[in-house]
């Protein structure tokens, strides 16, 4: 299955992030993008190998992930699922790395991240508008997403008349998915408007 390591927002000179945070390590003669391309492969690494107590001395006590799980804000819960996780990572691949300083101690690294995974012994394999899909969805989660938007996106093409292509896309996303604990759905269709992508507790 192929995971997306959203943007992560790390303040250098003490810990503020958007979905994830780190504790960053003391200036070094080192660039600021080095440094921080280089913790985030050591975390790739450890999350291959369910390694958490790398995770729980590398993220910050309000540490936030957002990824196919939903929201998590504890970092406990993060640590422990990481530990436990009934998903092997065979392989990943990280690249398109950009580090864009927003101000001196404030820095946002982006890149895109494939993995080669299996659930429960079972591969979990998405097509490369599912792929896209889902990095729409979690860009902005809670938020409505347009058919129009969600097919120029996946689909890479402007949306036509009685086209229906894309809602059998996110139906197919959304069985691979699967919902969350409590039979909550992830994603939710809005009559009219197009689709979201819910948070856990959140209804819409």
């Amino acid at each position: 299955m192929k995971r997306i390591r959203m943007v992560v927002m790390i303040a250098i000179a003490g810990s503020s992030i958007t979905l994830g945070q780190v504790k960053t390590p003391k200036h070094t003669n080192d660039s600021v993008e080095t440094q921080l391309i280089a913790l985030e492969k050591q975390a790739a690494e450890a999350w291959k190998n369910k390694n958490g107590s790398f995770f729980q001395s590398f993220l910050s006590e309000d540490t936030m992930i957002l990824g196919t799980m939903g929201l998590i804000d504890n970092k406990s819960q993060i640590v422990g699922a990481i530990s436990s996780s009934n998903c092997e990572v065979k392989s990943y691949s990280l690249n398109n790395f950009r580090v864009t300083m927003l101000e001196k101690n404030t820095a946002v690294l982006t890149y895109k991240a494939t993995q080669d995974v299996t659930c429960n012994g079972k591969p979990v394999a998405l097509t490369g508008a599912e792929f896209d899909l889902l990095y729409s969805f979690l860009r902005s989660p809670g938020k409505i997403i347009s058919r129009e938007d969600l097919t120029q996106a996946a689909l890479g093409r402007p949306m036509s008349p009685m086209d229906r292509s894309i809602d059998v896309h996110v139906s197919n996303l959304r069985r691979k998915l699967g919902p969350y604990d409590g039979e909550q759905e992830r994603i939710k269709a809005i009559r009219g408007s197009g689709y979201v992508y819910l948070l856990p507790g959140e209804q819409q």
